[in-house]
């Protein structure tokens, strides 16, 4: 949803705003590499050093969701590969080395990475920390330990 555009109805338990959205309406909406608006690149690669660790989160017309994660990726490739995939409409999740990580995890212990390249560790968030993340959860009737 684009805040202030959007209606948001009465099954939403909550929203989180974030940064603006860089798919809308199945259109990439990074026209430059401005950091204010799509985030600050640390210790990027590539000619404008603006190659880094992204993700993002999109949902498709179906109401299926796409997450996207990956390295040295400006934010036009980011939304160019959002497109691909099929989102509708996409948000920027986390960015930079440190901070851009997915992971799946089942119903105990354990978990895995979604990028096996991605610098983290699932145990990241059974300890307190300073930064904040989204968890999707999905109902199984039949769940299997990892």
């Amino acid at each position: 949803m684009k805040w202030g555009r959007d209606f948001v109805g009465g099954d939403i338990q909550s929203v989180r705003q974030n940064m603006e959205l860089i798919v809308d309406g199945g259109v990439s909406q990074v026209e430059s590499e401005d950091q204010s608006k799509w985030g600050w690149a640390w210790q990027g690669v590539g000619s404008g050093k603006n190659l880094v660790w992204r993700s993002a989160i999109g949902i498709r017309a179906d109401g299926s969701m796409v997450y996207v994660i990956g390295d040295a990726m400006s934010a036009k490739s980011l939304g160019d590969v959002l497109v691909r995939a099929g989102a509708r409409r996409a948000i920027l999740l986390d960015m930079n080395s440190a901070y851009a990580n997915g992971f799946l995890y089942g119903p105990y212990k354990g978990g895995r990475k979604i990028d096996p390249a991605s610098t983290r560790s699932p145990e990241r968030f059974w300890i307190p920390s300073e930064r904040d993340f989204i968890a999707v959860y999905a109902k199984s009737p039949a769940a299997k330990a990892d």
